[in-house]
Order: C-alpha cells, then sequence, then structure tokens
C-alpha cells in the first residue's frame, strides 16, 4: 500500500510525486498532482512555485508568472519563487525586474549559488536559460 492510498489528502506525497513526475516531464501527471493538493489545500504555497516551473519549461511564460506571483503573494519570503520569478523576467528580456527578483533571493538566502550566479550572468549580459527550482516541503 502507498501512502497515498493510506491518506490520499496528504498534500505533501501529491506535492514529491508531482515533482516525480515532473523531473521526468510527464508534465501533464504531474499538473494532475498539483492540482489535486490545490483543492485539498489551496494555501500550499510550494505547489504554486511547481506549477510556474512547468509552465516555464513549456514555454508558458506569462501563466509561469502568473503561478510565481500567487506563491508569493501567500509566502513573499519565498526566495525559490523570487529566483524563478526573476529567470522567467529575465528570459523575456526584463533585466531590473529580474535582478530585482535575484537580489531579493539572495537577501533571503545569502549563499543560494544560483541566484549569485543568475545576478552575475544578467550583470554580464550573457543571459543564459535555466530552468525553475522545484519546492520540496
Amino acid at each position: 500500500m502507498t501512502i497515498l492510498e493510506l491518506n490520499p489528502d496528504y498534500v505533501d506525497a501529491h506535492n514529491n510525486l508531482g515533482n516525480a513526475y515532473a523531473s521526468k516531464g510527464w508534465f501533464d501527471e504531474a499538473i494532475k498532482e498539483y492540482m489535486t493538493i490545490l483543492e485539498l489545500n489551496p494555501d500550499y504555497v510550494d505547489v504554486y512555485n511547481n506549477l510556474g516551473n512547468i509552465y516555464f519549461n513549456q514555454g508558458l511564460l506569462e501563466r509561469a508568472i502568473k503561478e510565481y506571483l500567487t506563491a508569493l503573494k501567500l509566502n513573499p519570503q519565498f526566495m525559490l519563487a523570487h529566483y524563478n520569478l526573476g529567470n522567467v523576467y529575465k528570459i523575456r528580456g526584463l533585466k531590473e525586474k529580474a535582478k530585482e527578483e535575484f537580489e531579493i533571493a539572495l537577501k533571503i538566502k545569502p549563499d543560494f549559488t544560483p541566484a549569485q550566479k543568475a545576478l552575475e550572468t544578467l550583470e554580464n549580459n550573457r543571459g543564459a536559460r535555466v530552468v525553475g527550482q522545484e519546492s520540496k516541503p
């Protein structure tokens, strides 16, 4: 028996399963798990970050922005959402907005290397694409 068979309302298990699906590129399955979380707990902030990552990876940047902003509305100190939002802004060529998000992420977690590198890359105008960081419970 699986954890979800024992407790189908266990949102962390749905989140972990969604992350596993997403890491394999099974985005439809991942979205299904994330939507189950939203039905159970619409304030589960990690799910918005993870949905944003899926949309980011599918090139649906406006949808990704919406999800990251929802995560930040629920938790303004959510470092990964700031970092991931910065990456979307960077891809869209919104360098000032991207810089602001990377700097906020670094204020929250000064030793977060991906944000440090993204900010350096942005300042050096190299603009390499990076993928979003998943939220884990």
